[in-house]
């Protein structure tokens, strides 16, 4: 079945997308430019590339190249503040006042903060020839983005989202699952029983307290841990002043607060959020009461009594309610010569609850230069709660789509009705605590040598009770009549489960530099992985490697390969019956990745282009279906696989002073999974072989773009443009050979526009009240530009025929929203 495409036709949202631009042209008249350039150098005299330099007037920023230079262009006349971060350094700043055509040249010397968390000097020289790229975390603040989440920027990295709402992602044919997450080096965990975007609220990382982030999409190190994707590793930053900082829209507010004692040894970060989806909810098929509520507290403390210790703190509540009381439902699909309508009258609610909280405490210990001993405890519990009786009568209609009748886009005869009813009490808690060692040493003799331990419990006690039934005009869904003095219900699912048990793992990895001319560096260790529920014991070992040869151009290769196991924590224990199997073992992933990246100059402005090949050999898996955000696993290690692609990546200042970027991914994954067969032509039933696994999707594009006015760089403008190609899906019956339908292709523009209302080169300066601000920023934002109908799942239904109609559930529509930044 085919959805109907929206076709381009001109609208208010259009117009008021021209007239904005056009106010561009009405600003101020070109005020003379001067040049700032620059070096930025460790204390040690060498370059530091991918240095965050930013003007803390008008926001305007940039990155160092591989040679630890930068340039900027700011109109003259004015006083600015530079602003150099780089994660493991201490920040610096710089105030300037430019003349008209001057030319400014810096030389910037960072000095190490008081404790070098992870080893920051060595990776910082090496991060070109590892797999882990760092990211700008202003680039998640300025994007028009629905769901408000990080993850968004990592579209551009070859993570692939088909959501707007949700903050989950998937990198290279993995699922959500195989993605590690770190927040300081505590472990962020996610609650089970989340079935859409509309329940999830809030992502744990709040963009508003980032300071640094890294990321790979496969081939990453053994400190990491043991999942078979991806690993993100975002660090909250330390407060140098007092800041605070509050922004609103018609999606929510944020609030952050930071700053540090006179003596500059306690620093604190602390933030709070609160988002509500009704608005971006309004925009769905389904007409009725939405009262979507999400809300966090986040806190990071730290405490240096001297150059030997340092103490810090993160705790985090997290709270979310969705409540819906659906009313009805018009959803028009199909295609130009057959035309379908689904009308669904509904009766009933859904509640939902999930309320987790994360804690962890770091104590870490450099007795001297070369050596750091970090100690880490955390914790993370969830409750989660899910609660819904919803019956809907639906008719299923065809329309007459005859050019020139009277009737046309009418109604013209009714294909099928019938009616449905879901009902579920489940609730879910899990706890967990850990409790980590890390240690880093730098040795002349043997490398960059680092270690850990990790001992954690887990306690998981599990409610699961929930049915389903659907009939359609004399039938029911599977296989009921009129005759049956039984009601056969198409599911039914009742289950009490708990676990307790302990997970020991711990890597060793060493990093060193084999041949200094040509920066050919090597990094190799091991992980194991031991788990008491079905005592499986795991061994990892990864090993990645990187030259630079001295070539007029600057290029950079890398290897990596690995086994990258994924010990099953709960959803992949519990199968689509809620029962749990002790015999399951971790999933297996062997990874190999070669990439390059060149360093080149274009307009006189610094870019990067960077690309991956890469494979994986993904063993003992376990089959899932997917839908929407829901994971629901089949419970036995029955299927083997594989993934394999190539990552294209070009980012740099295609406006100077403002990055952009423009990614391309090519993907296949494939899977054989025991036991699943079709039926050919003469009715003889075949093994299916290799079918598309549910993240299979051939193509990945996004384009994020930052403009502004050369004559009045306070008026900017924000474009993201995502495009993924079709993903499988088939009906729900838990059968994976049937999941080779394609759903339509996922598009999406969403656009913003932003002026500098109060700051350094605004129009209206800092007087009267605007002298109690630092900035403050309005921001006009279109969401799905384009009003494209996105599919994300598929309600089915079966006809009077007998047949199985496939009704796409599309995701929001077009809808403008309004932010107000402030930071005093």
């Amino acid at each position: 079945m085919h959805e109907s495409r929206s076709r381009w036709v001109f609208s208010p949202v259009r117009l008021f997308t021209i007239v904005f631009c056009l106010c561009f042209s009405a600003s101020l008249a070109q005020t003379p430019n001067a040049k700032i350039s620059g070096k930025v150098l460790n204390d040690q005299g060498k370059a530091l590339e991918l240095v965050n330099v930013f003007v803390v007037e008008t926001a305007q920023g940039t990155t160092t190249n591989a040679a630890g230079e930068f340039q900027l262009s700011l109109p003259a006349g004015k006083s600015y503040a530079l602003r150099f971060q780089y994660l493991g350094f201490q920040t610096a700043q710089r105030n300037i006042r430019p003349r008209p055509g001057e030319e400014i040249k810096l030389e910037i010397r960072l000095q190490p903060s008081a404790v070098d968390m992870q080893g920051v000097e060595v990776q910082g020289e090496a991060e070109r020839g590892g797999n882990m790229v760092k990211i700008d975390p202003r680039i998640s603040r300025s994007l028009a983005n629905p769901s408000g989440n990080f993850e968004m920027v990592l579209q551009g990295l070859g993570a692939r989202s088909q959501q707007e709402l949700s903050s989950q992602y998937s990198v290279r044919g993995g699922n959500f699952d195989e993605n590690l997450i770190y927040v300081n080096d505590i472990e962020i965990y996610r609650p089970v029983l989340m079935r859409s975007g509309q329940q999830e609220g809030m992502s744990f990382i709040n963009p508003d307290m980032v300071g640094g982030v890294q990321f790979s999409a496969g081939g990453f190190e053994a400190r990491y841990g043991d999942k078979m994707s991806s690993v993100l590793d975002v660090r909250y930053r330390k407060p140098e002043e007092f800041r605070v900082g509050v922004q609103g829209s018609f999606l929510g507010g944020a609030l952050t607060v930071e700053g540090t004692d006179s003596s500059k040894k306690f620093t604190y970060l602390i933030g709070t959020r609160y988002r509500t989806l009704s608005y971006l909810l309004g925009s769905l098929d389904t007409d009725g009461e939405y009262f979507p509520v999400a809300g966090d507290a986040q806190a990071y403390f730290t405490y240096t009594p001297n150059r030997k210790w340092e103490f810090g703190l993160l705790a985090n509540y997290n709270q979310n309610d969705f409540r819906v009381v659906p009313a009805n439902r018009e959803t028009v699909f199909g295609t130009v010569r057959e035309a379908l309508q689904l009308r669904i009258f509904f009766d009933g609610q859904e509640v939902t609850s999930f309320k987790t909280f994360t804690a962890g405490a770091t104590a870490t210990y450099k007795p001297h230069s070369l050596l750091q001993l970090k100690f880490i405890g955390s914790m993370y519990t969830s409750d989660e709660r899910e609660n819904f009786d919803i019956e809907g009568q639906w008719l299923l209609n065809q329309l007459d789509t005859e050019l020139g009748s009277e009737n046309f886009g009418k109604v013209a005869f009714t294909r099928g009705v019938g009616a449905f009813q879901d009902f579920a009490r489940n609730q879910l808690t899990v706890q967990v605590y850990a409790f980590d060692h890390r240690g880093y040493w730098q040795s002349p003799a043997l490398g960059y040598v680092q270690w850990g331990l990790r001992l954690q419990t887990e306690r998981i006690a599990d409610r699961l009770f929930e049915w389903s039934n659907s009939d359609s005009a004399g039938f029911a869904f599977p296989g009921w009549t009129l005759g049956d003095s039984v009601v056969r219900l198409r599911e039914s699912i009742y289950a009490r489960n708990q676990i307790n048990a302990q997970r020991f793992s711990g890597y060793l990895q060493d990093s060193w530099q084999l041949n200094e001319a040509h920066n050919l560096q090597i990094t190799a260790g091991a992980r194991f992985n031991y788990w008491t529920w079905n005592n499986e014991l795991l061994v990892s070992p990864r090993a990645e490697v990187s030259f630079s040869p001295r070539w007029r151009r600057d290029w950079v290769y890398r290897f990596a390969t690995g086994l990258y196991g994924q010990p099953a924590f709960y959803r992949e224990v519990r199968n689509q019956f809620g029962q749990l199997n002790p015999n399951i073992r971790a999933q297996r992933a062997i990874h190999y990745v070669a990439g390059a990246d060149y360093n080149f100059k274009a307009w006189d402005r610094p870019f990067r282009f960077v690309t991956e090949v890469y494979y994986k050999d993904l063993r003992r898996l376990v089959p899932y279906e997917l839908d929407n955000v829901r994971v629901r696993y089949l419970g036995e290690n029955n299927a083997r696989g594989y993934a394999g692609g190539i990552d294209f990546r070009i980012n740099g200042e295609f406006v100077n002073s403002l990055q952009s970027w423009a990614s391309l991914s090519l993907m296949r994954t494939r899977e054989i999974v025991n036991g699943t067969f079709y039926r050919d032509a003469d009715g003889n039933q075949v093994p299916a072989g290799y079918i598309p696994r549910p993240t299979d999707q051939l193509a990945m594009f996004n384009i994020m773009f930052q403009d502004l006015l050369p004559s009045n760089p306070t008026y900017k403008v924000h474009l993201n443009v995502v495009y993924g190609s079709r993903l499988p899906y088939g009906p729900p019956d838990y059968d994976r050979g049937r999941d080779t339908l394609r759903m339509p292709p996922y598009r999406r523009v969403d656009i913003g526009f932003s002026k500098l209302l109060i700051g350094e080169g605004s129009s209206w300066g800092k007087q009267g009240w605007g002298k109690h601000f630092k900035s403050l920023w309005l921001n006009a934002e279109v969401f799905n530009l384009l009003q494209v109908n996105n599919t994300i799942s598929y309600l089915w239904v079966l006809d009077t025929e007998g047949f199985l109609q496939n009704i796409p559930n599309y995701l929001t529509g077009r809808l403008i929203n309004l932010r107000l930044v402030a930071e005093f």
